[in-house]
């Protein structure tokens, strides 16, 4: 039986099996066969100044948790999330 959130998202199970290897490298190595020593993959932390603002772009582009986190607890997640995102708009 296939994940709801690995359907929705197109996602792939990993399982890593050289303890040589990061898994950032394996990821890499998956995309692009001669990987960079240095991943283009990046965990980026937003200051909470920018937080509504990337909120609202990634909701433009229809990136929220009902869509990353399909079921009723992703559905729920996403109707809290955007009380808060036109709260904010309401007091702008």
């Amino acid at each position: 039986m296939a994940s709801e959130r690995m359907v929705a998202q197109q996602g792939v199970a990993l399982c890593k099996l050289v303890h040589e290897a990061s898994f950032n490298q394996m990821v890499m190595s998956m995309m692009i066969h001669n990987p960079p020593e240095h991943p283009v993959i990046r965990k980026l932390e937003v200051v909470n100044e920018l937080r509504m603002d990337i909120l609202k772009r990634l909701r433009a582009m229809n990136i929220n948790r009902a869509t990353l986190f399909p079921g009723l607890d992703g559905f729920g997640r996403f109707l809290k999330m955007e009380a808060e995102v036109k709260a904010f708009e309401a007091r702008e």
